[in-house]
């Protein structure tokens, strides 16, 4: 009975998914993208890329583990040259993955705000702050106390905050890695944090906690995972190439999960 009390708990407080069969068509006019984890075949990565553009982007954001050995020059070119229409139409924005190991090739192949490994940007009226999880996140980090600042000053309706390491996982990779969900996750209640995005495990998952919606989006061309164990905070997982976007439509902030052949694997209205 206890088991049956906790499951309709869980059922009673999530929210309702909007998910239809006229969303397959449904194609955002006003979007951002955001994928990751692209580091390893470059035809895949190429392909997903070419697949996300076709919506013309008013930004891409990149969750992490951008090319696979961080140090090798000769991998950043060819990062660089998949993504050169991205670059150059839409702007890319990255959080920086463990395997994007070397700080100084990682910040000199971008021009980012702030310190460029912890920033923030708004686009199409959402804050977007973006973390470096290979850094201190403890409460009494430089990083942290950046975050609280950039928290306190945001003045936009929408907050999405964007890591390489999620909080919630079923894959391959453990969840909240690198133990800062303790540290983060009341900040993001107190600020008003609509959804996060990470990457790290190759593999589309939405988790859903305390009215905050997390985002695992790692099919960028890296070897895909599977899902390993179970979690009630999870609510839908693929093993597929994929990228998502978000969006502003009548005041309400919409989410989607596409995949390469731009057909709609998850789609829901985040805040309204």
């Amino acid at each position: 009975m206890a088991r049956f009390i906790y499951i309709l708990t869980i059922l009673l407080l999530t929210p309702l998914v909007v998910f239809s069969e006229t969303d397959k068509t449904d194609k955002p006019s006003e979007c951002v993208v955001i994928y990751g984890d692209s580091r390893t075949h470059h035809d895949k990565h190429r392909q997903v890329v070419e697949a996300f553009m076709q919506f013309k982007p008013k930004a891409v954001i990149h969750t992490g583990d951008l090319v696979h050995h961080g140090e090798n020059e000769e991998e950043w070119k060819i990062f660089n040259q998949i993504t050169e229409p991205v670059r150059e139409k839409s702007g890319l924005l990255p959080a920086r993955g463990n395997h994007d190991s070397d700080i100084d090739l990682y910040v000199n192949n971008f021009e980012l705000p702030n310190n460029e490994l912890w920033y923030s940007v708004d686009r199409n009226d959402i804050h977007f702050i973006f973390l470096d999880s290979n850094l201190d996140l403890s409460d009494s980090s430089e990083q942290y106390q950046w975050l609280v600042s950039d928290f306190r000053q945001n003045k936009a309706k929408f907050t999405s905050v964007i890591l390489h390491h999620p909080l919630f996982t079923t894959g391959h990779h453990p969840e909240d890695e690198k133990g800062v969900r303790s540290a983060l996750l009341p900040l993001f209640k107190e600020y008003g944090v609509d959804i996060t995005f990470a990457g790290h495990n190759h593999q589309y998952e939405r988790s859903f906690y305390d009215g905050i919606y997390h985002i695992v989006t790692g099919g960028g061309g890296a070897p895909l995972y599977e899902k390993e164990r179970e979690s009630p905070y999870s609510q839908i997982s693929f093993s597929k190439l994929h990228f998502c976007t978000l969006e502003v439509i009548e005041g309400k902030l919409v989410f989607k999960a596409w995949d390469v052949n731009s057909e709609i694997i998850d789609s829901v209205i985040v805040n309204e």
